[in-house]
């Protein structure tokens, strides 16, 4: 298996989190449309990085009333408030140096978990979706984008991690059952990713 180094975003390679290229794939107005209902509620964006997911949300019409940004990454967390102090919701944003696998939040505290291209980062994604289950009040729901894995995969991919470090579609279903979730659903509007929700069981 991978080290961690290996498997985590290089914060020098800040630029590609909010490229042209990553909008094509997972278009900001496709997050709003899996992540409903978000307006009025508070959201836990793990593995925020600079914010691609959170400025999702905040952008839209009717934004979330509270956005903890979770990172391991102490230059990617800088980063992400330097953009939140010129956004008109930036206040409602409340970055975290973290890891998933222990995340800063109390029982129930959120009504969305997101994991926006960051399960197959995870050291222990079985324990990283256990702690979005804690999190998540009754009723809560996590949603997961992240890269796929064709069945006939061979090679390097032209985007993404290597085939080896993804946790493909299926294997991510069968996580979030393993984790306690219920009522999978996935999502259309996304390129070369999955998009996948679930709720907490009560």
């Amino acid at each position: 298996m991978p080290h961690q180094h290996d498997r985590r975003f290089d914060p020098s390679k800040l630029a590609r989190l909010d490229s042209e290229q990553r909008r094509l794939r997972t278009p900001p107005e496709a997050i709003r449309a899996a992540a409903e209902p978000f307006a009025g509620k508070r959201v836990a964006d793990v593995g925020a990085g600079a914010g691609f997911f959170s400025f999702a949300l905040l952008d839209a019409p009717e934004p979330p009333a509270q956005v903890d940004a979770i990172d391991v990454s102490p230059e990617l967390l800088a980063a992400l408030a330097d953009r939140l102090r010129t956004h008109r919701y930036g206040e409602r944003v409340r970055p975290l140096c973290a890891p998933a696998e222990a995340l800063p939040l109390e029982n129930g505290a959120v009504h969305l978990v997101m994991l926006g291209m960051v399960l197959h980062e995870l050291d222990d994604a079985a324990a990283g979706l256990r702690e979005a289950h804690r999190a998540l009040a009754e009723d809560g729901r996590i949603l997961i984008v992240d890269w796929d894995r064709p069945d006939d995969a061979t090679g390097e991919p032209e985007a993404g991690p290597p085939y080896a470090q993804r946790t493909p579609k299926a294997a991510a279903r069968v996580l979030l059952e393993q984790a306690g979730f219920h009522d999978l659903r996935s999502h259309d509007g996304f390129q070369l990713v999955y998009a996948l929700t679930a709720r907490r069981r009560r």
